[in-house]
């Protein structure tokens, strides 16, 4: 026993212990020891037991180095463990004192003065109970720990020496001294945790993300925990996102809670609101439909069968065929009467597209002749011809001596005209030369013995000037052929029947009928006539038109008051004669031609005038 003869303490050094194992079921998580029970440490955030033989071994001044039954459990051995605070409570009929827990109510008179030693209280004492003096001690103003002797809730006595935090112990470290001096906190240049001295005060709180280590602020090493949570962030280290809610819900303490819904329309301009679905943000008009909150038309064919709906002008309904456009939403039809002269149009059968002239009847759109129905408008000296079309050129369903120039068979349309009943006579154009205004016949001049025998031997020009002189002129060759066959397409001026003496002055196997000559102008008529009442179209003379013969002109002519080509060599005959002419240019399609100079004693002419 020192001088001071041996001291009993009667003090408990309680500090935090670690459990051998994790805390409880091994699932609890730690920042640092003071989050696990007393007897356990906080190592890699799991709550186990870390064994120690001095408080060098221990990772925070925050813990102590203890025995492994403290408090009041068995166990061999010492462990670190963290002070007790009033965040790490000891247990019932314990206090913490200076960060250990010791029992309640020890006071300094239960200390007993260590008198092994021989030196005085101001020289060393053997305060670890090693057998050494510890030097640097015995005069330390205060009394010094040593040997502590307890018997712990009934275990077994502990002996050892207090060895709260390292071999150097200073004052005011937290330990209860026998003069009963009390321990002053004090943080240091600590940023978090609790003052290393008391253990009681709060030295600082880290922020959200960073723990506190040896009374600095370090980025944590958290592992993130959703159990139980189905949205936010998780409860361990609120860094993972646990879930979300659905709309019209928000997290409350991990649980989807239901918003208390304010409807709001925003765009929508019909349909219930896009955010509760309970208030209507209007209704659309007839034939719409609301779709997405936008009222959008419906399109509706009903009724119409062509064009686009007349609701929403947007579907296509349906198209008409040929001849007819959509009006209205039906389909109407264009009448059409190309081609066509009289009656109603062969497309819609309502349009009229005229009337025949004289006595022709429309048959097909066509304004044909009917001699039965025909009534011969003659006066004058002239005949009228009715205006309409008729068919010009060679016929081949009743003809089939066609040549090549009167070819093809095509329509033409002519206003109305006057011609000459006859060919012109001698004495007729006597009566010019007599007025000094036509020239002789260059041959078979005799008018005084053959004066109703038409005039032969005169050029175009002779022809010509004497149509002029009496207020006229030679006709088109298409108002000539229209004279000579009228609109049924017939052969010859008669009808179909072949050519004979019986209708015509011509060439039987003699000239003229067996006379050699011409003869008096309607020797032939009625029976010869053609459908307008004139004498002579076929046979007795040829006769001059005013056309440029032109052997292809049928192909390009105008469908309308053909006048001819505008020149040529030579000028354009018809109808035949009585001198070496045969049937086939009796026929009313038949062309032939002369040089205008011409004026053979087979050639004579007629004249014609415009309607009046």
């Amino acid at each position: 026993m020192n001088r001071f003869g041996e001291l009993k303490w009667s003090v408990l050094v309680v500090s935090l212990s670690v459990l051998a194992i994790s805390c409880g079921s091994g699932d609890v998580r730690c920042v640092d020891s003071i989050d696990c029970k007393l007897g356990l440490a906080c190592r890699d955030m799991k709550c186990a037991a870390v064994a120690c033989q001095s408080i060098d071994d221990c990772d925070s001044s925050l813990e102590i180095c203890v025995p492994a039954g403290y408090p009041g459990k068995s166990g061999d051995g010492r462990v670190c463990t963290a002070r007790c605070s009033v965040f790490n409570l000891c247990p019932e009929g314990w206090e913490c004192r200076g960060g250990a827990c010791v029992v309640e109510g020890l006071v300094d008179s239960d200390v007993v003065p260590d008198d092994s030693g021989s030196e005085d209280a101001s020289g060393l004492v053997d305060v670890m109970n090693d057998g050494q003096r510890d030097e640097g001690r015995a005069d330390t103003g205060r009394d010094e720990p040593t040997e502590i002797s307890q018997n712990v809730d009934g275990g077994s006595d502990y002996s050892g020496t207090l060895d709260m935090w390292s071999q150097d112990i200073g004052p005011g470290d937290g330990i209860v001294w026998q003069d009963g001096s009390s321990c002053v906190p004090d943080c240091g240049d600590r940023e978090c945790g609790h003052d290393p001295v008391c253990g009681t005060l709060d030295c600082g709180t880290c922020n959200e993300g960073y723990s506190c280590r040896d009374g600095e602020c370090l980025e944590s090493l958290c592992l993130p925990d959703c159990r139980g949570y189905v949205c936010g962030v998780d409860p361990v280290c609120g860094a993972l996102k646990c879930g979300s809610c659905d709309e019209g819900y928000s997290c409350h303490d991990g649980e989807c809670v239901q918003n208390a819904c304010e409807p709001d329309c925003g765009t929508s301009k019909c349909g219930p609101d896009p955010i509760c679905g309970t208030l209507n943000c209007g209704s659309c008009a007839d034939h719409h439909t609301c779709s997405g909150g936008k009222c959008v038309c419906i399109p509706d064919c009903t009724g119409v069968e062509c064009g686009f709906d007349p609701v929403c002008g947007t579907l296509n309904c349906g198209t008409c065929g040929d001849h007819h456009t959509c009006y209205g939403g039906k389909c109407a039809c264009i009448p059409d009467c190309t081609g066509v002269e009289c009656g109603f149009d062969p497309v819609c059968g309502t349009l009229n597209c005229g009337v025949c002239q004289g006595t022709d009847e429309c048959v097909s759109g066509d304004c044909v002749w009917r001699p039965e129905n025909h009534t011969v408008n003659c006066s004058s000296g002239m005949c009228l011809i009715p205006a309409g079309s008729f068919w010009m050129g060679c016929n081949a369903s009743v003809d089939n001596e066609c040549q090549g120039d009167e070819k093809p068979y095509h329509k033409v349309t002519l206003r109305a005209y006057r011609i000459d009943r006859t060919e012109v006579t001698q004495g007729e154009y006597k009566k010019c030369v007599d007025a000094g205004l036509c020239t002789v016949p260059f041959c078979k001049w005799d008018p005084s013995v053959a004066s109703n025998r038409p005039v032969v031997c005169v050029t175009w020009a002779q022809a010509d000037a004497y149509c002029t002189w009496i207020g006229k002129r030679l006709p088109t060759e298409a108002e000539w052929e229209k004279a000579a066959r009228g609109t049924d397409g017939r052969k010859f001026p008669w009808g179909n029947q072949s050519a004979t003496c019986d209708y015509a002055v011509m060439y039987n196997g003699v000239n003229g009928c067996g006379s050699d000559e011409t003869w008096d102008v309607c020797s032939k008529s009625p029976v010869g006539d053609s459908p307008y009442g004139l004498c002579d179209m076929s046979g007795n003379v040829w006769e001059w038109v005013s056309d440029w013969y032109n052997s292809d002109y049928y192909q390009s002519s105008p469908s309308s008051n053909p006048a001819g080509p505008v020149s040529g060599p030579s000028s354009v005959v018809r109808g035949g004669c009585y001198y070496r002419n045969y049937g086939q240019v009796l026929r009313a399609s038949a062309r032939s031609s002369y040089l205008p100079s011409d004026h053979p004693g087979t050639l004579g002419f007629r004249c014609v005038s415009d309607a009046q």
